[in-house]
């Protein structure tokens, strides 16, 4: 009877609400973010600026959204999701866990974890053990130590002038930043 829709009616920011089907009528605010659109970033991409939901099958609901800011954000609408989430991000800080695939039996669950130096590695995490096992690294030729880090820059829309968009500056490693961005990488926000 439900669904999760976006809508920047009144904000300067795409925020996901919740809207019944048979009243046609906007209900609750879900989620919103003051400074970036609550879309993922292969949506916003693919111009279709859906929210990338997570579902969990063995509670038949979405359990949480993702979305792009200065990196991947999550907003978890699932208490053990979030407790989850937290514990990952203590075990492996400066990276970014998502949720991949659930099992139906809600056994394990598939992360894929990155970061601006990492580009990725696959983890089954075990939710009856509280186990994580790392099951494969995409790129192992990469040595994460050696690559330079990101960092958030606001930059001004032209075509939003109302706010800044998220974009990233990478500098040389073992260099001091100065008045020009050795390269830039703008996130969709």
């Amino acid at each position: 009877r439900t669904l999760f829709i976006w809508s920047d009616t009144g904000r300067k920011t795409k925020a996901i609400y919740r809207f019944d089907v048979l009243e046609r009528k906007r209900l609750e605010l879900i989620f919103a973010d003051d400074n970036y659109d609550a879309v993922d970033a292969n949506a916003a991409s693919a111009a279709s600026y859906t929210p990338n939901t997570i579902y969990d099958p063995t509670k038949s609901r979405i359990v949480g959204l993702s979305y792009s800011a200065d990196r991947t954000r999550f907003h978890w609408l699932d208490d053990d999701m979030k407790q989850l989430q937290r514990k990952l991000e203590e075990s492996l800080p400066d990276t970014v866990h998502r949720p991949r695939q659930i099992a139906e039996d809600g056994s394990k669950i598939i992360f894929f974890s990155s970061s601006d130096r990492d580009p990725g590695v696959f983890y089954v995490y075990d939710r009856v053990r509280q186990k994580l096992n790392e099951l494969a690294v995409t790129k192992p030729a990469i040595d994460p130590e050696k690559m330079a880090a990101m960092k958030p820059v606001p930059i001004s829309g032209v075509d939003r002038p109302r706010r800044s968009r998220g974009s990233c500056c990478t500098l040389a490693i073992a260099q001091k930043p100065s008045a020009l961005a050795q390269g830039t990488h703008q996130t969709r926000g």
